[in-house]
């Protein structure tokens, strides 16, 4: 059987919250994306333009509750969001590969298939070496 892949231009507008050390940093930002839908799976793809850097990102929606998110840059990192779940993750750096932890304390995601527009909001604590390294917001929201 042949997968069925099909993608529409999309605009994507994303904010990000970044708590460490009871500091809080907030990113916004407006970039043209593609909403690609493979089968069952469903990606949300851009390219991010923060601090005069290029990065591809990927949402990968797996359902309401579960999301990969994917940045492809000079640090590749890769976050799978589980609602409720304390998921292993893995961030590449020049100086080598390090595990880190995702606690995803909210996913939210909602999609209508027919417009197409959605949103996907993550709240999550991230960790290394079993030590928080702090909390983080990202909502997205995607539309023609």
């Amino acid at each position: 059987m042949e997968n069925e892949k099909k993608y529409q231009i999309i605009h994507v507008t994303v904010e990000t919250k970044i708590t460490q050390d009871g500091e809080t940093e907030t990113h916004d930002f407006s970039e043209e994306g593609q909403l690609v839908e493979i089968n069952d799976l469903m990606y949300v793809r851009y390219l991010e333009h923060l601090d005069q850097q290029e990065t591809p990102v990927t949402f990968k929606i797996t359902d309401d509750k579960h999301v990969r998110l994917t940045r492809k840059a000079a640090n590749d990192l890769m976050l799978n969001f589980v609602e409720g779940e304390k998921t292993k993750n893995h961030y590449q750096t020049p100086y080598g590969r390090m595990e880190i932890g995702a606690l995803a304390q909210k996913v939210d995601v909602e999609v209508e298939h027919g417009a197409p527009k959605g949103h996907i909001f993550v709240d999550y604590a991230l960790y290394s070496n079993n030590e928080k390294v702090g909390d983080y917001q990202i909502k997205l929201h995607f539309s023609l």
